[in-house]
């Protein structure tokens, strides 16, 4: 307490010390954008190569940190106070978009901030080390929290000139997200532009944290993409037409979806040894006469599984909306999807999922997407079958919802979408008296060759209760296809730690289209218990999109066809498949399709709604869920 008192008189209450730490200021906040930047990057390297080989990013985002400390400083006054605000925002939003990368290869976007009551779970899902910098940039920003708090430095101004200057200063962002030409033009200067989030791995390399961030905000905005207008969205439109074959009470078959949590031929990693083959069951089901199976081409890596989910479920792309994790934020009226065109011929439409129902926001969106019920892990952990393992609902509980749901609705058919959840990461240590099938892998280390065993064991539950739906599929008399699929790559270790030691990754004699097929496709199958064409309709292609899935699958059981669907399969043979992840060589006429995408998703989930059948806005009247008895 003496030393205390002696360091207050002789140092802390000197005019000599607060003047020096109100000249600090500046370094403080370089030192929280320094460990936002290591973060980002997690080598010191990368950072100091993106500040040299690009000034401009290092001086606009210092300029925007510096905005924001001016105005936490007007409203705080104690700058100690100031520095624990800026401090704690900065160490959590770096902990989390180094969380959140290693776990998905995703980074912190601003729209995450709308799903921070699942945040915990995200994080809960991750195994990863952290930089070992952080280990020293943290405690830096502690010790500098606590030098304010002994100062006892505050601002000299009055609450009535500060609370108005803070307004007066926070109306330039206000300004530049309304301006979104002006806020270009300034991008531009600084050798960034607003389509860099289009990618946003590129975004957050190429621009750092702060300023990709920065963007992402000023993005949120949703502008009107050049070329929008009714007449360009008829003109894509012009000469399709909604077909209509088999009504719903003339046989129409039931359809089921479902999308494999994280769902992937392990076998494929280079170098690893099975005891048995996990994906026993996918192959002689994808081999028998009913069935046709390939890659699935998706836009997700590691994690994101709503990407996948929404363009299966609405034949839209996520390639160019603003939001990377989930565009059901954007979804907050009826619109013209899979779902509600079979709501339309008259289909009992529900979904299932074995996890959290307002995780990805799917609890509200669910309804303008045309599903009549949705049920989740709250209403299925009721079951009297229910069973857990890893802590998830197990996939064979959910095929057992799937078939009860099937059995009570047999005066309509029925469309039901599916999500599994058993083989979700984090990928730990499996008790050895849990493992089915033995591993090895000498290239792997450790820690990964656990997360490969762990994901196995799932693997290899997925894939028998994949074959328990397809034998009761079989014992229908009730004409019944199936479409199962996997959402993404799992995470097998930090940053695709797996995929690299094995070599599947990182190879020399691949070319990076082949590298990015591997890491973005996953395995399809569909499956019917009754004679279907799959050559006339799937025109042998093995490679296909996600958006491009349930269009097939209407032609391939004669069901009705929006002229939407009908522009999709005319396009198909073209371009099976494409995303700008995978980013594959287009020719010109490939690129004004998927420019037209880009304009109809945009039409759809933010525009007029040109691209929607006449009937569209009536296709869910009732946009309530029910939950099930």
């Amino acid at each position: 307490m003496k030393l205390y008192d002696n360091l207050k008189k002789y140092v802390f209450d000197k005019l000599w010390f607060k003047i020096l730490v109100y000249c600090s200021l500046p370094f403080y906040i370089f030192l929280c954008m320094s460990y936002l930047e290591y973060m980002n990057y997690r080598q010191v390297r990368l950072v100091l190569g993106l500040w040299s080989r690009n000034f401009g990013a290092f001086i606009l985002a210092l300029s925007i940190l510096a905005i924001i400390s001016v105005i936490l400083l007007l409203l705080c006054r104690k700058i100690w106070i100031y520095a624990v605000v800026f401090g704690s925002f900065s160490v959590i939003i770096g902990l989390i978009n180094c969380v959140k990368y290693a776990v998905n290869g995703d980074y912190f976007f601003p729209w995450d901030i709308s799903m921070a009551g699942n945040m915990g779970q995200l994080i809960g899902f991750a195994r990863f080390d952290l930089p070992p910098y952080f280990w020293l940039l943290l405690p830096m920003i502690i010790i500098a929290c606590v030098i304010y708090a002994l100062s006892k430095t505050e601002i000299p101004v009055k609450w009535y000139i500060r609370v108005p200057s803070a307004v007066v200063i926070s109306l330039i962002f206000v300004f530049f997200y309304n301006s979104p030409n002006t806020t270009e033009r300034v991008l531009n200067k600084f050798n960034m532009t607003f389509n860099d989030n289009i990618l946003q791995a590129s975004n957050y390399y190429a621009n750092g944290f702060v300023n990709a961030f920065a963007i992402n905000c000023f993005a949120l905005k949703v502008v009107e993409p050049e070329g929008y207008s009714q007449q360009q969205i008829q003109e894509y439109l012009s000469g399709y037409e909604s077909t209509t074959k088999i009504a719903a009470d003339d046989g129409a078959p039931d359809v089921i979806v479902v999308l494999s949590e994280a769902f992937f031929d392990v076998t494929k990693l280079n170098g690893t040894e099975f005891s048995q083959d996990p994906l026993k069951n996918f192959r002689e089901i994808s081999a028998r006469e009913n069935a046709y199976s390939g890659d699935l081409i998706s836009s997700a890596l590691g994690g994101g599984t709503i990407r996948t989910e929404f363009e299966i479920l609405t034949g839209l792309t996520v390639d160019y909306l603003t939001n990377g994790t989930s565009p059901y934020i954007y979804i907050t009226k009826d619109i013209e999807t899979y779902v509600s065109n079979y709501k339309d011929q008259g289909y009992y439409t529900k979904a299932i999922h074995t996890y959290n129902r307002d995780f990805y926001m799917r609890d509200s969106a669910y309804p303008y997407l045309g599903f009549d019920e949705f049920v989740a892990e709250d209403e299925i952990a009721q079951r009297a079958d229910a069973q857990w393992r890893r802590g998830y609902i197990t996939d064979q509980t959910l095929v057992n919802e799937i078939t009860d749901t099937l059995e009570e609705h047999t005066d309509t058919p029925n469309f039901i979408f599916a999500i599994t959840m058993e083989n979700h990461q984090s990928y730990g240590k499996t008790d050895p008296n849990d493992i089915v099938i033995e591993v090895k892998n000498n290239s792997l280390d450790s820690d990964t060759l656990d997360a490969v065993t762990t994901y196995t064991q799932g693997a290899y539950y997925a894939d028998l209760s994949l074959a328990s739906l397809v034998d009761y599929i079989d014992n229908r008399e009730k004409e019944t296809i199936l479409l199962f699929f996997g959402d993404h790559l799992p995470t097998l270790g930090s940053n695709q730690a797996a995929y690299k030691q094995a070599g599947n990754v990182g190879n020399p004699d691949l070319t990076e289209l082949e590298v990015k097929l591997f890491l973005y496709s996953t395995p399809f199958l569909f499956y019917s218990n009754y004679d279907i064409d799959y050559d006339t309709t799937m025109q042998g292609k093995s490679s296909i999109s996600t958006y491009y899935m349930l269009s097939l699958l209407a032609d391939l059981t004669g069901t009705q066809k929006t002229a939407y669907m009908n522009y999709l399969l005319d396009h198909y043979n073209d371009l099976p498949y494409y995303n700008v992840r995978v980013a594959n060589t287009l020719t010109e006429s490939q690129s004004e399709y998927i420019n037209s995408l880009k304009l109809i998703t945009f039409d759809r989930v933010r525009g007029a709604g040109y691209s929607g059948s006449p009937n569209a806005s009536e296709s869910s009247d009732d946009t309530n869920i029910k939950s099930s008895p």
